[in-house]
Formats: C-alpha cells, sequence, structure tokens
C-alpha cells in the first residue's frame, strides 16, 4: 500500500514538474516568468533547484535531477531553461546572480537609484540610462541594456518591485513568496467575504427599515 502511495506521488509530482517547465519554457519575458513562479510555492521550488547556489539540500538535488528527466523527455533544452530561471531566481532571492558572482543581482545598483526612489524618478533615470545605454547610441551596448530594461521592468511594478524587495531583506529565503502572489489572493478573497457581508448587512437594514414604515403606515 505504501509503495503505491509513492508511486502516485512520484506521478503527481511529474506532471506538476512538466508544468513548471513548460511555464519557464514558455514565458514572455523575465517580469512575467517571476510572476509565475512567485505566485506557487512548488514553482518557487523548482526555480531554487534549477538555480543551484545555496539551494543544495537533497531535496532540491532530487527535485533538479527530476526535472533534467522530464525536460528530455519534453524535448525542452535544461540548460536554457538554467538561464530563464537565473534572473528569476536573483530576483527572488532564491540563488547565485545572473552574471554568476557571489552577489545577487542588484535592479537599484544596475539603475543607480536607491531602494526609496519614487515611481517618477526611477522613470527619468531610466530614461536617461537607455540614451545612454541603447544599442543605437554611439556609447550603447546591448547587455547592459537589457539589463536595464529588465531592472526597470521590475522595479516599475508595484508588485514586482514589493516581491524583489521582500527577497533583498530574506535573500534565499523560499518562504517569503507565501507574502506575494498567495498572500494577495487571500487578502483579496477576505476584502471580497468582507464586501459581500456588509452589502449583506445593508440589505438586511434597509429591508428592516421597509417593514418598520409599512408597519407604520398599516397602524395609521
Amino acid at each position: 500500500m505504501e509503495f503505491l502511495k509513492k508511486r502516485a506521488q512520484a506521478r503527481r509530482d511529474a506532471v506538476r514538474v512538466r508544468r513548471f517547465l513548460k511555464v519557464a519554457a514558455g514565458a514572455a519575458d523575465t517580469p512575467v516568468l517571476i510572476r509565475q513562479v512567485a505566485a506557487e510555492r512548488f514553482y518557487m521550488k523548482c526555480c531554487a533547484a534549477a538555480a543551484g547556489g545555496r539551494h543544495t539540500a537533497p531535496e532540491s538535488v532530487r527535485l533538479r535531477r527530476q526535472m533534467k528527466e522530464e525536460a528530455r523527455r519534453l524535448k525542452i533544452s535544461f540548460s536554457r531553461i538554467e538561464e530563464r530561471l537565473a534572473p528569476v531566481a536573483a530576483g527572488l532571492g532564491l540563488g547565485p546572480a545572473v552574471s554568476g558572482g557571489e552577489g545577487r543581482v542588484d535592479y537599484y545598483e544596475v539603475m543607480g537609484v536607491g531602494p526609496d526612489t519614487d515611481g517618477e524618478a526611477l522613470k527619468k533615470a531610466y530614461r536617461n540610462l537607455a540614451r545612454r545605454l541603447h544599442p543605437d547610441a554611439p556609447t550603447g551596448e546591448k547587455e547592459p541594456f537589457l539589463a536595464l530594461q529588465e531592472a526597470y521592468e521590475v522595479l516599475s511594478d508595484p508588485v514586482l518591485r514589493g516581491w524583489y524587495d521582500a527577497g533583498r531583506k530574506g535573500a534565499g529565503r523560499i518562504g517569503w513568496s507565501e507574502g506575494g502572489a498567495a498572500q494577495e489572493r487571500e487578502a483579496a478573497e477576505r476584502r471580497s467575504a468582507l464586501r459581500r457581508q456588509g452589502l449583506i448587512l445593508a440589505a438586511v437594514i434597509l429591508l428592516l427599515a421597509c417593514i418598520s414604515l409599512l408597519a407604520d403606515h398599516l397602524l395609521r
């Protein structure tokens, strides 16, 4: 019986890994992929395992091996998956920097601004750097320009910036993601439930008021 349970669990894990690989391979760009990975804890684990770095626990090693096997079955290049997940892991605090150095990618450093920079100042910094780094400019270079675009896309989006800032404060902790998309959904559901309760209460009060007025009218 235990063997059958383990086998069934292995099949479910394989399905989840295949789904993750398809998401990683098909996402339009890094910010989109960050959103998708941060939305599910299992995807965070897969991203950490693919990025390697600090995450060398037996579970991560097993998950990485399983991803390689499933990628081979799906005819997806696992090295390409690793390349796509490197900036995601860096942004979410799950692995080493994209460049392979000791630190993580610092989007604020890329843009030359501080963590307290507001939206307008961020936009101004982006425009100034984009004019200088654009490949068509005399001093432009493709890689720095792409890095600038990626940094701006993340920092200019309030949700992505919140996740990124949380990752900077708790680098390497997978659990912080539960304060991201999952908690946002829960908070939205709670707000929706409170709104429904408020509407029901208002309807009950209105109904009671109508009954009271009708009773007064009949008594007269």
